[in-house]
Formats: structure tokens, sequence, C-alpha cells
């Protein structure tokens, strides 16, 4: 018999996550938890992705989420004491990286970017696969929290770091497409660089709402 009745993997992750943040924090409330222990469910995956060796596997992210969910169907207090000293590392990172704001213009910045790399990136061969690297090379540089955020806008910023030198779409996804290795090279350059820098990485822009319990629909959105 499971030990558990949820919907997949990350409803359990999220549960277990989520209660343990309540422990941390005393004073948080269920938005907080609500927003923390998402993108801590999906930080977790991506972690054990890389403990188990298989995090540029293609469907990593499904072997990996099987390999837990027969943990806590088998060896629960092995994968909860797992998770509860991964989070002390987590919740140490979100201290470190994150900034909640109520009003930011840093969108303005980020959609700067957006705008010059949309039509490059579904040009570019085998994305997700550098998306993988990315977010193994920060994690095995102890950058646990965030990782598909940060993942994903290391990629964005090194294409748009092309666009600006060239200005033509076309050539920097042919660049880029048939020099692999200034993917990888950037991308393990860039986080090396996060060892030397100990400010903040994420700013989640969120609605008054989120700090009162009276509102669990609050509107947020975060970027690097």
């Amino acid at each position: 018999m499971k030990v558990y009745d949820f919907r997949d993997t990350q409803d359990v992750l999220k549960v277990v996550l989520s209660r343990m943040l309540l422990k941390k924090f005393r004073m948080i409330n269920s938005n907080e938890r609500e927003i923390m222990s998402a993108v801590a469910s999906e930080d977790f995956i991506n972690y054990y992705s890389v403990v188990l060796g298989i995090e540029e596997f293609e469907d990593s992210e499904e072997i990996t989420k099987d390999y837990i969910e027969n943990m806590f169907d088998k060896n629960p207090t092995e994968i909860i004491n797992e998770i509860d000293e991964w989070m002390d590392v987590w919740i140490w990172k979100w201290r470190q990286r994150v900034k909640l704001v109520m009003k930011s213009d840093l969108r303005k910045e980020v959609n700067k970017v957006e705008v010059n790399v949309k039509n490059i990136l579904p040009q570019i061969k085998n994305l997700k696969e550098i998306k993988r690297f990315a977010v193994g090379s920060l994690i095995r540089n102890n950058e646990v929290c965030f990782t598909n955020l940060l993942a994903d806008n290391i990629v964005k910023s090194i294409v748009y770091k092309f666009y600006m030198q060239i200005r033509d779409s076309r050539k920097v996804s042919t660049i880029l497409n048939e020099n692999k290795h200034i993917f990888v090279n950037e991308i393990i350059t860039r986080v090396k660089s996060l060892k030397k820098f100990k400010g903040q990485l994420v700013v989640i822009n969120v609605s008054d709402q989120v700090f009162n319990d009276k509102n669990n629909r609050s509107i947020r959105e975060w970027w690097l």
C-alpha cells in the first residue's frame, strides 16, 4: 500500500516542502508557502536528477519523479531526511538570491531581452538539452534555488549577447548551432561567476495580497 494518495510526485513534494517551510518559517503565510513550495518542488527534482547523474537525459525529469515516488513508497523516511537536508541549503539560497518587491522597473530590461531573443530561440537546435546542461551546472555549483528560471535566463542572456554583437537573428542562430561549445563555455563561465556574486539574482514582483492569508489568489511574476 502506498503511503500517500496525491495526483503525482510533484504534488507529494509540494506538500512535504510546504510542511517543512511551516516548521522552518513559523510566521510564513499560506500564499508565501504556495510560492516557495512550488519553486522548491521543481528545484528538488532538478537537484535529484543531478544526484542520480541523469540531468542531461531527455526524460530525466520523468525518471527522477518515478524514482522519488518509489522512495516515498518504499523508504519515505530516507527521502524525507534527504529533502530536509537539501531544504536547509535551498532556504539559505532563497535568502541570498531572492528579493520580493511590490513594484520594479526591471521588467523593462527583461522585456528588451525577451523581444530580441524570442525569434532566435526556436531556431536553436537542442535548446532543451542546453538548458538541462545549464541547470546541472548551477546545481553542481550549489545554486539550488530557482534553477529553471536561472538556467533559462542564462541561455537567453547568451543569445542576447551575440545578437547585440551581430544584429542578425539568422546569423546568430547559425553560429550557435554550428558551435555548440560556445553555449557550453559561456554557461560554465557565467555559473562560475555566480560564486563571486553574493547578491540577489531573482526579483519576485508580488501583489500586496501575497502577504495576506485572506486572499489566496495573488498575482506574481519573477525574473532574473
